[in-house]
């Protein structure tokens, strides 16, 4: 009798552990995650690590593979605050990474660049990612994109990608390839190390492709836009007080400056010059005169072909007096336009022009 109260009493005691071990497991299956455990970042479309392959895999997605023309926007102020040069592009892109190695990371460089005609852009490609501390970079060799490790094995990360081209860049269609590469960071995350695929860490390239159209741009700057004379009495040739000085950048492939005026005033009133009674001469770097024209319509008084970075050129005008003109100081307004051609070789408006007298 008692031998059966004893085993009662021990399968009682037993089924009460079990119960608690059992309470404890719902707990811990159920329950939210303790505090401080390390969670993943969800990464979508990326395939399952495969524990045959020993996890020396670095996995890398791109979001695209083709950056069309369409995919660029016009450069931010950010962008253009580093270049000298014309209006660029920039574009961005995402890159989902995964991997079970101890330490990984992955890289980007740009590769067969080229412009109009194949040559290849003497401008910069600039990129930034997380690990180039906030700022745009040279793309002029592997940047960092993304770096990980056991505790966080699945990454996604932004690329941002800008043209910044100089005025020796032509307008037209630029070609190139992105190449992400898999990549080993060192001790401080920052610096990657290309693998070597025949050491075992294996990694394939990913390329992404892209094309855009760099628009033709021109920027004119002038000494004045005005014109002053102080006529005196008799018949002559009488020329302005001050030669204007052009500055001139483009990328167009085709170009033309165009001048007119406004009538000149006599200071007080009561007389005026036509705009048609004055001449304008183009003169070279000796002061001679090369090319010449009359301001009663707008005219072209400068043109050319191809690439130009900040060439000078000056402008003289002149008129003849005769005896009905009224002695005094006379002023007018001298309006300058730089133009480029379009698609069918005719003329359109500027795209960029500098204020007046900027060129100072």
């Amino acid at each position: 009798m008692n031998n059966h109260i004893s085993i009662s009493r021990r399968k009682s005691a037993i089924e009460g552990r079990a119960l608690v071990l059992f309470l404890v497991f719902v707990l811990l299956c159920c329950g939210e995650r303790p505090a401080g455990t390390q969670q993943t970042e969800s990464v979508p479309d990326l395939p399952q690590l495969n524990p045959d392959q020993g996890y020396n895999t670095i996995t890398i997605i791109p979001s695209t593979r083709l950056l069309r023309d369409i995919d660029w926007v016009p450069a931010s102020g950010e962008i253009q605050k580093m270049s000298s040069g014309p209006l660029g592009r920039q574009t961005e892109l995402s890159v989902s990474i995964q991997s079970g190695m101890p330490s990984w990371g992955a890289s980007i460089e740009a590769v067969k660049l080229r412009g109009p005609g194949g040559r290849a852009p003497s401008g910069s490609f600039l990129v930034r990612t997380e690990l180039t501390g906030g700022q745009f970079q040279p793309l002029e060799g592997p940047i960092p994109i993304v770096a990980g490790d056991y505790s966080l094995p699945a990454r996604q990360a932004k690329v941002e990608i800008a043209f910044s081209p100089s005025w020796q860049d032509p307008a037209g269609e630029y070609r190139g390839k992105l190449v992400v590469r898999p990549a080993i960071p060192d001790q401080r995350g920052r610096t990657m190390t290309a693998l070597d695929q025949t050491a075992g860490l294996i990694g394939t390239d990913q390329e992404i492709d892209f094309s855009f159209y760099h628009s033709q741009t021109i920027m004119l700057q002038r000494s004045t836009d005005e014109l002053s004379l102080t006529l005196s009495a008799g018949p002559r040739e009488q020329q302005t007080e001050d030669e204007v000085t052009l500055w001139l950048w483009t990328n167009a492939n085709e170009w033309l400056v165009m001048c007119s005026a406004t009538p000149l005033l006599l200071e007080g009133g009561g007389h005026e010059i036509p705009p048609s009674r004055i001449t304008w001469e183009r003169l070279d770097e000796h002061g001679r005169v090369v090319q010449s024209g009359n301001l009663g319509t707008s005219a072209v008084v400068l043109e050319g072909w191809g690439p130009v970075e900040g060439a000078e050129w000056k402008l003289r005008f002149t008129m003849p007096v005769t005896m009905r003109d009224v002695a005094g100081r006379y002023g007018g307004r001298l309006e300058l336009s730089g133009l480029v051609a379009g698609p069918g070789g005719e003329a359109r408006g500027e795209e960029e022009i500098a204020t007046p007298g900027s060129g100072d």
